[in-house]
């Protein structure tokens, strides 16, 4: 058997001579039977996923049995003939490694073809006859990142990148060097898990709320990354152009010009279903009943790629659209409803986002959520223009070109209580109270408490189906979202309870767009209204029987009534 390394669909026998096409791994030549490998791509996403090349990070993923595994151990292939080439595999636990079917085994079928030599200890790892290597190894621990301070790998591969934090995956980042002028790149695959923090890195491809969708076939985009504190709300800023993104690592980074060329990141997504498996799906046809007889939610994400799918989450009742499609929490954006009672919903913040949202309050108590300000390192008298500009953004007009927006005592601004706390500065003395600079603006801002438990509980009643209302026959819930809120609708199905505490929100998640608009529903409650329930006329017949017959025996308990005069 021979060993063959291309790209090309069609390939001459080694032994006949005769074309005859060909398929990742084994060949059989139709006409004179010699054998041979061929290590290559499928066609569809795997080919789509190695041509990236040049690009620094590429997350491969989709649902289970699309050759995500394939594709990642062929991506450093190319490289193998650098006799300085120096790259890592990792796996979240050292378990996984070698379980049937995963990395270490599936290497096997691969790299014994390019004269590679495996070894299992201390650590497995694969060798060449250049020198080249490539290490497998896990990430147990959090802490086993700083095991790999050391390291100069030009690449980094992840599989089921969901399994690791996003504090692990950035801090090895910074351990990608190269010494033989390969480029480095980074390449990872994954199953979908809408609860991670890895759609919120590839929110442009994966996140349908996202302002600008990016396509999922490989489409690169430019990243800056900016994070305050390790681990805490990292911020992912994505750009088309390459020059855009150096201008704002630039600003954000307060760097030169040419520091800033290398403080970006080039990235694509590629996505892959069972079905580009071609290669599986004849030689195990039942994996997709396998996949099929998986609970819903597993279902969804492994077999359906689906981003959205979240368990585990503290507001259940939130579901952007019904399953037929139709909108049920988001809604189009449109105009902010007139005649309404209006509140800025606020939540206060520098390091962590601020975020306010203007609500306007219908009749029957249900409110939609029409316009959102949310940003970080904003100072307060900015978040206060941020507040008015957003006031001013009605979509109201009065003829061509006249905007009219609402008026500073038409809404009420109801914030935590931590912008009415006076600051104690170093010398023993009082700053004055956030909200001070905003009442100096002439905003109206009012406290919206400090119950945990009675903000969430006001969610969860409005997030329920209040019943129909004119436009919404078949029932229409408290509480909608206009989808020019993308963090709102982003981060409210992510929130999962407090550890300590399974009534109240974990205050460790990004919690700041649910506290803003819980502060308006609990300063302005609404008693749900459910759906009512008609009865038929037996029924209402035999309930009026029963409470007359009631009402006979007071009567005789009590007796007949007697007047004194």
């Amino acid at each position: 058997m021979r060993r063959v390394r291309t790209t090309a669909r069609y390939q001459p026998c080694p032994k006949c001579g005769i074309p005859c096409g060909i398929e990742p791994g084994e060949n059989t030549c139709p006409a004179c039977g010699y054998k041979w490998m061929a290590i290559m791509p499928q066609e569809g996403p795997q080919t789509v996923f190695l041509g990236l090349a040049s690009v620094d990070i590429i997350v491969y993923g989709g649902a289970a049995g699309s050759g995500k595994t394939w594709a990642l151990l062929l991506d450093p292939v190319r490289d193998f003939e650098d006799p300085d080439f120096r790259g890592t595999l990792f796996r979240r636990k050292s378990v996984e490694l070698t379980l049937a079917g995963g990395l270490w085994d599936e290497s096997h079928k691969i790299y014994p073809h390019l004269t590679g030599k495996a070894t299992a200890s201390p650590t497995h790892r694969w060798v060449f006859p250049g020198g080249a290597s490539l290490a497998m190894t896990h990430l147990n621990m959090e802490d086993d990142k700083y095991s790999h301070q050391g390291a100069q790998n030009a690449w980094q591969g992840w599989d089921e990148l969901t399994h690791f934090s996003e504090a692990q995956f950035w801090y090895l980042q910074s351990r990608g060097r190269s010494v033989s002028g390969v480029h480095v790149r980074t390449r990872a695959t994954t199953n979908p898990d809408g609860g991670s923090w890895v759609k919120k890195m590839l929110a442009p491809w994966v996140d349908d709320t996202y302002p600008d969708k990016a396509n999922r076939n490989g489409e690169v985009r430019w990243l800056v990354r900016i994070e305050e504190s390790e681990g805490q709300d990292a911020q992912y800023h994505y750009f088309r152009r390459r020059e855009d993104a150096v201008a704002f690592a630039k600003e954000a980074h307060h760097l030169s010009d040419e520091d800033a060329e290398y403080a970006i990141k080039s990235v694509a997504f590629v996505e892959a279903e069972l079905a580009d498996n071609v290669i599986l799906k004849r030689t195990n046809p039942g994996y997709l009943a396998n996949l099929l007889t998986l609970p819903k939610v597993e279902r969804q994400r492994l077999l359906y790629r689906d981003w959205n799918v979240l368990t585990d989450t503290f507001f259940d009742e939130w579901k952007p659209n019904l399953e037929d499609g139709r909108p049920w929490h988001v809604i189009p954006a449109d105009a902010v409803p007139r005649g309404c009672n209006y509140y800025i919903g606020s939540d206060w913040g520098f390091k962590d986002p601020c975020a306010h949202y203007l609500i306007a309050v219908l009749s029957g108590g249900r409110k939609i959520v029409c316009r959102e300000v949310y940003a970080s390192r904003v100072k307060t008298r900015e978040q206060g223009d941020a507040i008015i500009r957003m006031m001013q953004q009605t979509g109201w007009t009065d003829g061509p070109g006249k905007a009219i927006g609402l008026k500073l005592d038409q809404a009420t601004v109801c914030a935590g209580f931590d912008v009415f706390a006076r600051r104690l500065r170093s010398d023993g003395s009082y700053d004055e109270p956030i909200v001070q600079t905003w009442w100096d603006m002439g905003l109206n801002v009012v406290s919206a408490g400090r119950d945990p438990l009675n903000r969430a509980d006001n969610m969860r009643s409005h997030l329920a189906d209040w019943g129909p209302d004119e436009g919404w026959e078949d029932g229409r819930p408290g509480l909608q979202v206009m989808d020019c809120c993308p963090n709102l609708i982003r981060t409210i199905g992510l929130l999962k309870s407090d550890p300590n505490n399974s009534e109240v929100v974990n205050t460790t998640l990004e919690d700041h767009a649910f506290d803003a608009v819980g502060h308006v529903l609990t300063s302005a409650p609404a008693t749900p209204q459910p759906p009512r329930k008609e009865r038929s006329r037996p029924d209402r017949a035999l309930e009026e029987e029963i409470e007359e017959l009631e009402r006979q025996e007071r009567e005789e308990v009590r007796g007949p009534e007697v007047y004194v005069m």
